[in-house]
């Protein structure tokens, strides 16, 4: 599956990449699944989850919303003139 990416054309970075990623494997039409992991190193830790990152995040999820629903757009307009 990882193989019929286009890891290159992943453009985030840190935590986003999994957003990223995630959505183009859900694109090609494979299934997934979560499997939980537990960081025991980090149950009194600090989170390195930071403003940023999370609102780099936001960011990601949104673009990627807008370029499916551009998409989705294109493909109505196409077959209405067809």
């Amino acid at each position: 599956m990882l193989e019929s990416l286009d890891l290159n054309g992943i453009e985030s970075n840190g935590y986003c990449f999994q957003i990223e990623t995630n959505y183009r494997v859900w694109q090609r039409g494979y299934r997934m699944r979560d499997i939980p992991i537990t960081f025991r190193e980090r149950e009194n830790g600090r989170s390195k989850m930071s403003f940023g990152i999370a609102l780099e995040a936001v960011g990601v999820v949104t673009f990627i919303g807008l370029e499916r629903l551009l998409r989705r757009r294109n493909v109505s307009t196409k077959s209405q003139h067809s």
